[in-house]
């Protein structure tokens, strides 16, 4: 069964909030070796200046839980900007709390948070789901995933007593650029529409490219290497509206 902490503490987050930290936390009171960073763990995942061996009691392992959510606390406080429900400040403090303040203050879910794209912003904690090997590779790990999950669930909860609207209930991961269907059909589009006119229109199109032809010799590159170009340049622009899209949180 899990253990709680010391509910008799002025706990800067809600109830909910620290039931979901401690829930994925746990409390060991022995220092262990963290998966998969190798780091020497304990209490609530207490990392600075421990070493294996030390052991700790419930009371040092709550008070160090609750000093360490103070801080971060104040800090994600000062990150939030405009009105944050209870529910919200809680979820944005756990995954604070798990991938660090300055991570979380670059993130993009404290940049849709503040500009009111809730929904967006709790797609974005999937995101922050992949943890480095002691060999330095970057992978993704089932738990992180489940873990920004709840979080994710916490953070469009409303608060108790609130209005009652509609929200998600399953929170959608982002997809990534390369599987946006935005860009996919951009590329689909360009593709198609390339092959259609030339097909159809190369009659038509003959001066065009007679000029072309012409332009690339004054510049000194062939025919070819200014169509490559061309289509790159285009393409490049395509790719920097998608990913201004994706960070002003549009789909």
């Amino acid at each position: 069964m899990m253990r709680l902490p010391d509910s008799t503490l002025p706990w800067p987050i809600n109830k909910e909030g620290l039931y979901l930290l401690c829930q994925r936390e746990s409390c060991q009171l022995t220092a262990y070796l963290d998966y998969p960073s190798k780091t020497p763990t304990i209490g609530w995942g207490e990392t600075k200046g421990v070493t294996l061996g030390m052991t700790w009691t419930t009371e040092q392992a709550d008070n160090d839980l609750f000093n360490e959510l103070i801080d971060y606390s104040m800090s994600v406080r000062e990150m939030c900007k405009g009105q944050t429900t209870s529910n919200q400040f809680a979820a944005l403090v756990v995954c604070a709390w798990n991938i660090g303040l300055g991570a979380m203050s670059e993130s993009s879910m404290m940049r849709l948070h503040n500009a009111g794209n809730h929904v967006t912003a709790a797609q974005s904690f999937s995101l922050w789901n992949k943890s480095h090997t002691p060999d330095g590779k970057l992978v993704t790990l089932e738990g992180l995933t489940l873990r920004r999950m709840s979080e994710a669930a916490l953070y469009l909860t409303p608060d108790s007593g609130a209005p009652t609207v509609p929200v998600t209930q399953a929170v959608i991961p982002e997809r990534s650029l390369i599987q946006s269907p935005t860009m996919q059909a951009n590329t689909a589009a360009v593709a198609v529409g390339g092959f259609t006119l030339a097909s159809t229109f190369m009659a038509d199109l003959q001066p065009a490219l007679d000029h072309a032809k012409g332009l690339a010799a004054d510049l000194g590159v062939s025919p070819i290497q200014m169509a490559a170009g061309v289509i790159l340049a285009v393409g490049l622009l395509t790719l920097y509206r998608r990913w201004n899209q994706r960070r002003n949180g549009m789909a």
